[in-house]
C-alpha cells in the first residue's frame, strides 16, 4: 500500500545528492511519476474486486475492504466529464 507520502526522505536525499538536484524538484518529479503510473480509482476497484472474488470473498466484505484501501492510497485522477464539471459548478 502506498502511504499518504510515498516518497521516502532518504530516497529523496539520495537522488538529490547523486544528481545535484534540489530536494523539492526530486519530490515533484517523484509525485509526477507516481501520478502517471498509479491506477485510477475505477481501475483499482475493478481489478481488486475481481481479485477478491477469485479468493471467494462476498461483496459485503469486498466493498468494506475496498473502501478502506481506497482511503489509504494515492490515485491518478481521470479528467472529469463535462457532466461532472457541471455538477461541480452547479451542484
Amino acid at each position: 500500500m502506498l502511504s499518504a507520502n510515498p516518497l521516502d526522505d532518504a530516497w529523496v536525499r539520495h537522488l538529490a545528492q547523486t544528481y545535484s538536484l534540489d530536494e523539492s524538484l526530486v519530490r515533484r518529479l517523484g509525485d509526477e511519476f507516481l501520478a502517471l503510473t498509479e491506477p485510477t480509482v475505477k481501475e483499482y476497484v475493478v481489478r481488486s474486486h475481481l481479485r477478491y472474488q477469485a479468493q471467494g470473498l462476498k461483496n459485503d466484505e469486498i466493498f468494506r475492504r475496498l473502501r478502506e484501501e481506497v482511503a489509504r492510497r494515492r490515485f491518478r485522477v481521470e479528467p472529469p466529464s463535462e457532466r461532472q464539471i457541471r455538477r461541480l459548478i452547479y451542484g
